[in-house]
């Protein structure tokens, strides 16, 4: 789809804005994001102070100020975390803002890990945060470093990008209340756990 904003100030393919500590996880943003004001994402226009991971976007990006394939702008402490981008990216870069392939801009104590753009596809040799690798390095599962390629993604070796597997057949993880739960969480008198929900909780 094709996401476009003229007075927002901040835009993305999944989500605009986040609100302190928010986390996404295992989310794919396709599309087009513009944004006639300022800064925009290709799946998260401005994260705040919370973590991306185990996401990707191929959204094409424009904006007038920041803008990243990925998020256009981090603030606070806001981490990714095994996350790429392959989108063509473009904007007006300012002395303050500018064009990232993964990310536009960064104020504090950010941290990105084990997260790529394609500098091909993207038209942006460069990043505030990330790695760039070439369309060919990017469809090579080597390049993805610490990504869970048994459960999690696949990848047509040599042909394509990342994908998620097709999880439907898993059970949705159940709410457990810990203090329900055999042992305090503690080192001498340790959770005693015996179903996968327990595990997650």
């Amino acid at each position: 789809p094709r996401r476009r904003a003229s007075l927002l100030k901040h835009f993305g393919g999944m989500v605009g804005l986040t609100s302190v500590g928010a986390t996404i996880r295992h989310a794919v943003a396709l599309g087009r994001v513009e944004a006639d004001y300022s800064g925009a994402g290709g799946l998260v226009g401005k994260h705040y102070n919370g973590d991306v991971s185990d996401c990707y976007s191929g959204s094409s990006v424009n904006a007038k100020g920041e803008a990243g394939g990925l998020v256009g702008s981090l603030y606070a402490v806001s981490d990714i975390y095994r996350s790429y981008s392959t989108g063509a990216v473009s904007c007006e870069p300012t002395f303050a803002y500018s064009c990232g392939g993964l990310v536009g801009f960064v104020e504090g104590g950010s941290k990105v890990e084990d997260s790529y753009w394609d500098t091909e596809t993207s038209g942006q040799p460069t990043s505030v945060r990330g790695t760039g690798r070439t369309t060919a390095e990017m469809r090579q599962q080597a390049t993805y470093k610490n990504y869970n390629f048994y459960t999690l993604w696949q990848i047509d070796e040599g042909h394509g990008y990342p994908g998620f597997r097709n999880l439907s057949g898993y059970a949705v993880p159940q709410p457990v209340d810990l203090a329900g739960l055999p042992g305090t969480g503690t080192p001498a008198d340790p959770y005693i756990l015996s179903t996968p929900d327990e595990l997650n909780a």
